[in-house]
């Protein structure tokens, strides 16, 4: 690393905002490139702070004059950057949930997906489930990130869950049908909407229930979104889809796949395999979480809530 790259890490870790600011000016100026400022200055001096307050080397205080000095660097690179930003390949939603007030791991998160060109909107700390929603249904966040510590904070993420969940095509069909006579869906409900499951949905369209149809076609659509998001962020070879949607045929499968391919970023010579997962490759995956949980590392969960 640079001298000046040194001198970002040294002045953020003593929380001196305009130091920070100041440097990151010197280093544009001496031709550093925005991305290498964030990760090898801001994002390897907020680790060594982290490691820091894992140890008690540090308390809060500390930890808080830190953020305010990332923020203000942050602020100026963004600043001074503007004309040399790459096109942005989407939109995320980041926050800390109610009644939690940390934020330096959402703020570690934030800096490495601006780091990838992504935009995200930073709605702070203590966020009700309702602000997450509005402000994902006003920007067209394809990803919604929660943040939190706390004992109570699942709690609160699930609260977060559930406020979105009435976006959800399958919940929004309890409504539709309420309002609708004389369908096959209906009838397949036994005339109650509180019995629609995924499964009865599925099955109207295969009797080409009209409500039924548009309902998957719906959540094709929003699950193809959220695909191509990951895609376009993340460039993996495969994608596999498990859950209970995936056992009902090929139609639903080969529209998600359908929404996905129009909106990735397509790279000469690459095809992303999208797939359903078996039982396997599931297991795989969860043991995967659990080897990365005991390493010690910590990581944020990106939820993709349609």
């Amino acid at each position: 690393m640079g001298a000046t790259i040194d001198e970002i890490i040294d002045s953020l870790k003593r929380g001196q905002g305009k130091r920070v600011s100041d440097l990151v000016k010197m280093a544009l100026e001496e031709g550093t490139n925005p991305q290498t400022i964030l990760e090898e200055g801001f994002l390897s001096g907020m680790e060594q702070v982290a490691e820091k307050f894992r140890k008690e080397e540090v308390g809060v205080p500390e930890i808080l004059s830190v953020t305010r000095a990332l923020d203000r660097g942050v602020s100026t690179l963004r600043h001074y950057s503007v004309g040399r930003a790459k096109k942005e390949i989407g939109t995320v939603i980041i926050g800390t949930v109610k009644g939690d007030l940390h934020d330096i791991g959402k703020n570690l998160v934030k800096i490495m997906m601006e780091s990838k060109n992504i935009r995200v909107i930073d709605l702070g700390v203590d966020v009700s489930p309702r602000r997450f929603l509005e402000e994902a249904v006003g920007s067209h966040a394809q990803i919604v990130c929660l943040s939190g510590i706390m004992p109570h904070s699942e709690e609160d993420m699930r609260a977060v869950v559930e406020e979105f969940e009435m976006k959800v095509p399958f919940a929004q069909a309890k409504e539709i049908v309420k309002n609708n006579g004389d369908t096959v869906i209906r009838k397949l409900c036994n005339n109650d909407p509180e019995n629609i499951t995924a499964k009865t949905v599925f099955e109207a369209a295969v009797l080409q229930d009209e409500i039924a149809m548009r309902l998957i076609d719906q959540a094709a659509k929003y699950i193809g979104i959220a695909l191509a998001t990951a895609i376009n962020m993340l460039d993996p070879d495969t994608i596999y889809l498990c859950g209970g949607m995936m056992k009902n045929g090929d139609d639903f499968l080969n529209r998600i796949k359908k929404y996905t391919r129009e909106r990735q970023m397509h790279l000469a010579g690459r095809h992303v395999a999208i797939r359903p997962g078996s039982k396997d490759e599931l297991n795989v995956a969860k043991g995967a979480t659990l080897m990365i949980q005991d390493s010690g590392w910590e990581f944020e969960a990106l939820s993709f809530l349609y």
